[in-house]
C-alpha cells in the first residue's frame, strides 16, 4: 500500500487505512485455498479469483507505482495547478479508467480464472468503452464534481479525504452492485486510491486558490451526505435515461 499522506496529520485515518488492507490480505489469504480446490467448478469461484487479480493489481501494483512515481506524476498535475478543482476531476476520472480497465480484463478473461459457463463477471459489461460511458466511471462524475466544490472551500486532510470517498464508493458498491458488505474495507482501498495522489498532488494549488476553512465534524458529515445524495439522485436519472429510454441494459451478463 502506498503512504497516504506526506504532511498532513492524521494518524487515526492511516490506521484505519492500514486496518483496512490488512483485513483484505487476511480475507484473501484465508480464502485463496478453498478457492484453488474449488477451481474451475463454478462461477462464483472464479468472481473470486477475479476480484483477487483487481485487488492485487490496483491497490497493490497500482498503489506501489504512484509511489514509486510520485514525484514525475505529481509534477505533471500540478502544471494545471491554476484551476485545481478541474485537474483533480480529470485525473481522478484517469485514475477510475484505470481502475475500471483493470476489472475489465479481469471480466474478459473469465476463463482463465476458472469459469466453466462463460457467466462469470465483475463488471456491467465487457467493453470498457461501454462500461466507462453507460454504467461505471459516468456515475462518479458528479460525485467527483461535488468534492472538488468542497475542497475548494474545506481543507479536508489526505488520509480523511481517502477514507471519506472509499466509503461512498464502498456504499455504492453495496447499494447498486450488490456487493457483500464483508467486502467494505476493499471497496474502500480501491475507490480511496482513485483520488489519493490526485488531492495530494493538488492541495497546495487549492491553498492558493483561496483561504480554506479547517473543517469540523459536521462539515464531514454533511459534506459526505451532499457528495452522495448528488452521485445517488444523478445514478438514478441516468438509470432513467440510459435504461429508461434508451433501453440501454443494466447489465450485459445474465444476473445471477
Amino acid at each position: 500500500m502506498p503512504e497516504v499522506s506526506l504532511n498532513s496529520s492524521g494518524s487515526l485515518e492511516r490506521r484505519l487505512i492500514f486496518l483496512c488492507a490488512l483485513f483484505s490480505a487476511v480475507l484473501i489469504l484465508v480464502l485463496l485455498p478453498f478457492a484453488i480446490q474449488r477451481y474451475g467448478t463454478d462461477s462464483h469461484n472464479a468472481r473470486f479469483f477475479m476480484g483477487v487479480f483487481l485487488i492485487v493489481t490496483w491497490v497493490l501494483a497500482g498503489g506501489l507505482l504512484m509511489r514509486r512515481y510520485q514525484g514525475r506524476i505529481t509534477t505533471l498535475m500540478r502544471r494545471w495547478g491554476r484551476k485545481p478543482k478541474t485537474a483533480f476531476v480529470t485525473f481522478s476520472l484517469l485514475l477510475a479508467c484505470v481502475e475500471e480497465g483493470i476489472a475489465c480484463v479481469a471480466t474478459n478473461l473469465s476463463g482463465a480464472f476458472g469459469d466453466p459457463t462463460g457467466s462469470a463477471y465483475i463488471t456491467a459489461s465487457g467493453n470498457f468503452f461501454d462500461l466507462i460511458f453507460f454504467h461505471s466511471v459516468i456515475v462518479i462524475v458528479p460525485l467527483l464534481i461535488v468534492w472538488s466544490w468542497l475542497l475548494e472551500r474545506y481543507d479536508f486532510t489526505v488520509p480523511r479525504f481517502f477514507i471519506l470517498f472509499g466509503v461512498q464508493g464502498a456504499l455504492s458498491e453495496i447499494a447498486f452492485a450488490g456487493m457483500s458488505p464483508a467486502l467494505f474495507p476493499m471497496w474502500l482501498l480501491v475507490y480511496g486510491l482513485m483520488i489519493w495522489l490526485p488531492y495530494q498532488a493538488l492541495a497546495p494549488a487549492f491553498d492558493r486558490a483561496r483561504v480554506r476553512i479547517k473543517p469540523g465534524f459536521l462539515v464531514h458529515v454533511t459534506s459526505l451526505l451532499l457528495a452522495q445524495a448528488g452521485s445517488f439522485a444523478f445514478t438514478l436519472a441516468f438509470i432513467g435515461v440510459s435504461h429508461g429510454l434508451l433501453r440501454h441494459p443494466l447489465s450485459h451478463f445474465p444476473v445471477s
